[in-house]
Order: C-alpha cells, then sequence, then structure tokens
C-alpha cells in the first residue's frame, strides 16, 4: 500500500473514530475507493501546453444500500478523498482546472453492496458552481456574482443525495474559461469548438478559423479509443461489432456513432431495450457532445473531444 493511501486511511479513520471499522465492515472500502479514483484520474489526463491535466470532478455513484450505511460521513469521506486525490496527482505532476471535487450519488441500478462507479470530469469552475452550488475554495470567485441557484438535488448536504438528474450535455456550455487557479489553459483539451483562443493566436483569427471535433470512447474492457471520422462503429452483443458489449441486456447490433459531417452522433439500431444518453432514453439519432454517457442495457460508454485547429 502506497504512503499516501495509508495516509488517507488513517486520516479517515481518526475522523471517524470508532464507528470507522462498523460502517465499512460490509460497505464500500475506503482504500479501495481511494485506488479507484486515482485509476480514473489516470485515465482522464489530457496533455495541454506542456502539462498534464486530469479531471476536477469526481462523481462516485453508490448503492442505496451503501448510502443508507455511509449516512452523515459521506461529506467526511468526500473530504479525505479530495485531499488524497491532490496527494495523487502531485505524485505524478498532474495539473487540475481547479483543486479536486468528489461527490457521492446514489445509482438505483447497483443493488449489490460494495459496488460502486467512479466518473471524473473536467469542469470549469462556473460549472462546478452551476451544478453543485458552492464549494469552499473552489466556486469562490462567483459567490458575489448573480446566478440562478444550483438544483435541490446538488445543494451541499450532510448525507449521500439521491443520482442526480443528467448532467448538461455540454458541461462547458456558456462557461466562460474564467481563472480559477490554476488558471484554465489556452489548449486543445479546454476549448469551445466556437470561440475558445486555443494557443497563442489572436481571438479573431480563432473566430473566423475551422476546428475539428475531435471525438474519443471509453468502452468497457477495451479502454479509451479514438474515433475516426471516416468510420462508423457498431456497438452490440455480436463479436462482428465494432464494440462488442458482453452484456446480456443488449442487442446483437444494439446502437452505432457515426461523424455526421460536423460531430459525433449515436443512433439506435432499433434494439430490444434501447439506448439512452445522459439517462434519457433517444427515440433513433441525437449528437453528441463532450462529457455524455451512452447507456445500452447495463453498460455505459463515455464519450468525450477535445478541438483543433485546422
Amino acid at each position: 500500500m502506497s504512503n499516501i493511501l495509508r495516509d488517507f486511511e488513517t486520516a479517515l479513520g481518526n475522523v471517524v473514530e470508532g464507528t470507522f471499522g462498523a460502517v465499512f465492515r460490509s460497505t464500500v472500502q475506503p482504500a479501495e475507493l481511494a485506488r479507484e479514483a486515482g485509476k480514473e484520474m489516470t485515465r482522464s489526463r489530457k496533455m495541454s501546453l506542456g502539462k498534464t491535466y486530469v479531471a476536477n470532478a469526481y462523481f462516485v455513484f453508490i448503492s442505496p444500500r451503501d448510502a443508507d450505511a455511509i449516512g452523515d460521513l459521506a461529506p467526511t469521506i468526500e473530504g479525505e478523498l479530495e485531499t488524497y486525490l491532490l496527494a495523487f496527482a502531485r505524485e505524478r505532476d498532474y495539473s487540475f482546472v481547479t483543486r479536486p471535487v468528489v461527490r457521492f450519488s446514489v445509482d438505483e441500478k447497483l443493488k449489490r453492496q460494495g459496488k460502486f462507479d467512479i466518473i471524473g470530469q473536467k469542469m470549469t469552475a462556473e460549472a462546478i458552481f452551476e451544478e453543485l452550488g458552492s464549494v469552499a475554495g473552489v466556486t469562490d470567485i462567483f459567490e458575489d456574482e448573480e446566478h440562478d441557484p444550483a438544483p435541490a438535488a446538488h445543494t451541499p448536504r450532510s448525507a449521500v443525495t439521491p443520482l442526480p438528474e443528467p448532467m448538461p450535455a455540454d458541461p462547458w456550455a456558456d462557461a466562460p474559461l474564467a481563472a480559477p487557479t490554476p488558471s484554465v489553459p489556452d489548449g486543445d483539451d479546454f476549448a469551445r469548438p466556437a470561440t475558445a483562443v486555443v494557443s497563442d493566436t489572436d481571438a479573431t483569427d480563432c473566430a473566423t478559423s475551422s476546428i475539428t471535433r475531435i471525438g474519443t470512447v471509453l468502452v468497457p474492457g477495451k479502454g479509451e479509443v479514438e474515433l475516426d471520422p471516416k468510420h462508423s462503429y457498431t456497438i452490440g452483443r455480436h463479436s462482428g461489432c465494432n464494440f462488442s458489449l458482453e452484456d446480456a441486456n443488449i442487442s446483437r447490433k444494439h446502437a452505432e456513432l457515426f461523424w455526421d459531417g460536423e460531430g459525433w452522433s449515436v443512433r439506435d439500431l432499433d434494439s430490444t431495450n434501447g439506448t439512452s444518453v445522459n439517462g434519457q432514453k433517444i427515440d433513433s439519432v441525437i449528437e453528441l457532445y463532450d462529457g455524455d454517457s451512452i447507456t445500452l442495457g447495463v453498460s455505459t460508454i463515455a464519450y468525450y473531444e477535445t478541438s483543433r485547429m485546422r
């Protein structure tokens, strides 16, 4: 066990004292949460202007039974996980848009105790404010500005929240790249397709230049795959699919990813159980945006994109 992982367990044990063993004897294990959060951070890394940037917002999905067991300890565990992720990033010289933020949510689909999923995203401080409300040390620069209140499901709480409504399809939409610490780089990974400055080029030139949207998917059992606009990709249970998934709840040929000339879209291929994007079942075709989650059966494919000048 690494030193930072040992420090994490010690710190958490000291905070919750005698309740630590009782709570975690039959539920999700803190050390396993930390390990998986570190793996998710590593999976999210992207190079930009000589730095390696990683996800700064981590959503931990747990079962209702685990949520009941953790109860009011959720904020404490979140805080210790945030501290662990800071140390994990320092060891590897990773950089953040903001300091890491960790939030638990209940996933009703997880029936078995001890099962969990972690999704990491790169989000601006303003996007975090809009999604989660006030987060000390992250959203302070927006506290005095006029904003609509965050949805009730995401306000600070003393226990695990229910599974939130599907996250915005594009967490960067209408989110000016203000200057949290560290400031948002001008690099490809954090550029909005139409207007953001992605290099030292004059902003006027960038606004009129042609920009390519590069799509990447994170496929269960296959890892990260960059999509080629010259090809479409079938997803299903059949071994002949581009992304063949061992999931009894999906059809032999379930869905298809394809380039529509401007961006990537997904279409359902008349599957038995349907295809959902961000928790909403699609009728036929829907365009994808950075951070979207595509669900087929009990499998989820994460879609990410970057923008490159042509």
